[in-house]
């Protein structure tokens, strides 16, 4: 009888560790996409950010461009 409760003992210990090991290999792979999903987001914030930046920039300098400019149907009185 005390044979068989070690070799019980033994196996679920076994198992245990078996079952944590996956549900750890699974929380960290899940910890991995998220934080790779957020630093992805934060990236992408960070490239719209500059490229609206960038948009904005050339938007004002044709609008500068082009108010700098004497229209051609402009007449000197």
């Amino acid at each position: 009888d005390r044979t068989n409760e070690r070799t019980n003992e033994r196996t679920t210990e076994r198992t245990n560790e078996r079952t944590n090991a996956r549900t750890n290999e699974r929380t960290n792979e899940r910890t991995h996409e998220r934080t790779n999903e957020r630093t992805n987001e934060r990236k992408n914030e960070r490239t719209n950010e500059r490229t609206n930046e960038r948009t904005n920039e050339r938007t004002d300098e044709r609008t500068d461009d082009r108010s700098s400019r004497v229209s051609p149907f402009s007449h000197p009185r």
